[in-house]
């Protein structure tokens, strides 16, 4: 295991990667969540790839609060409550309630022959 840990460095995250979490629309709007927009709350991750949500948004919700929308691909954490610590891989684009903090890597951080 040193062998293993004399290669690697200690970094912070942001050292590395740019990070931001989500936001929840406004609950007393039911209109909201009519949209197609799929929302991802800290439940749906699961340590593997999230392709699909259980909660939908609309345009209008997205724009007027802090939820914003990830690309298919972001690396997704999340930050608190029962699941705290779960990671995810979004397989879709989606927006994300506050519980969840999307990661993105800088492209020069992983060498090519790891």
């Amino acid at each position: 295991m040193s062998a293993v840990l004399d290669k690697w460095q200690i970094a912070k995250i942001s050292d590395f990667a740019k990070t931001t979490s989500g936001g929840t629309p406004s609950r007393t709007n039911p209109e909201f969540y009519t949209g197609n927009i799929p929302w991802i709350k800290s439940g749906d991750l699961n340590d593997g790839n999230v392709s699909e949500a259980t909660e939908f948004i609309t345009e209008e919700a997205l724009k007027s609060s802090s939820a914003k929308l990830f690309p298919a691909g972001t690396l997704m954490i999340a930050l608190y409550g029962a699941t705290i610590g779960k990671l995810g891989i979004l397989t879709i684009d989606a927006a994300t309630n506050q519980a969840v903090c999307g990661i993105f890597v800088e492209a020069d951080f992983f060498p090519l022959n790891c």
